[in-house]
């Protein structure tokens, strides 16, 4: 589970494109601890669009079946 969830995350960034303050008063303002995690979040979603602040699924595993196929094979 991450610490943020997303439409907090998104708040944040939206706030930062509507300057309402650099990365530094932005952490401030939402209580974030550092504010180089503010800045990773801007930069990721100039780069990849806020969709890319979404957390992604882990992949579950293989099956031992699986491992042994592709053993055999």
């Amino acid at each position: 589970m991450s610490k943020y969830d997303y439409e907090f995350k998104k708040k944040v960034v939206e706030a930062y494109f509507q300057g309402e303050g650099g990365y530094r008063h932005l952490a401030l303002q939402f209580g974030i601890l550092g504010h180089g995690v503010v800045r990773i979040w801007v930069k990721q979603v100039a780069a990849l669009g806020f969709d890319s602040l979404r957390k992604r699924a882990r992949h579950a595993g293989y099956t031992i079946q699986f491992k042994l196929d592709v053993i055999n094979y």
